[in-house]
């Protein structure tokens, strides 16, 4: 998406609109290679197409596999949806990933909450048993992964869905 409807020239400018990109789409494909899960606006596009009323299944999901390494690329990014951390993804611009959590703060109230609702996307689309599968390995649950991380919490985020898409938007004005 962000290739197609952002000019990489202007991404400041064109980001701003990307809410307006999303809800345009019927229909996202996730090409998810080895990086994926570590670059945090491929993880915000996700994050906003889910929260603007798609559901999971308006979403195509392609493991990319370099030739030769299949296996070692589906067990890498199985482990990447374990352990997912948006603190630990990367942006090309220092400044987009400041801004990318400073959003995220500003709707969640810290990194840990928005983790564990990127994190109950991945689960319910299954996308990490898809590539463990691939890979040839055992799927086991990731609690354990997790509670070494602090994410274990059982509270609900208590923000709705609606309140995230004004916040975003409400930030998105703000850029």
């Amino acid at each position: 998406l962000d290739k197609c409807c952002i000019d990489q020239n202007s991404i400041e400018l064109d980001l701003r609109c990307l809410p307006v990109f999303l809800h345009s789409c019927r229909k996202m494909v996730v090409f998810c290679g080895v990086t994926y899960l570590k670059r945090l606006w491929c993880i915000m596009e996700i994050f906003t197409f889910i929260h603007m009323c798609r559901g999971l299944d308006s979403i195509e999901f392609k493991m990319v596999l370099r030739e030769g390494l299949e296996d070692e690329d589906a067990a890498a990014m199985a482990e990447a949806f374990a352990t997912f951390d948006a603190r630990e993804c990367e942006c090309f611009c220092d400044a987009d990933k400041d801004r990318m959590l400073s959003i995220i703060h500003n709707a969640f109230g810290d990194v840990v909450a928005f983790n564990r609702e990127v994190t109950a996307i991945f689960q319910r689309a299954k996308w990490e048993q898809v590539c463990l599968a691939r890979s040839g390995k055992e799927f086991t649950g990731v609690s354990d992964i997790r509670s070494e991380r602090g994410d274990s919490s059982s509270e609900a985020n208590d923000m709705s869905k609606s309140d995230v898409h004004l916040e975003l938007q409400r930030i998105e004005l703000q850029v």
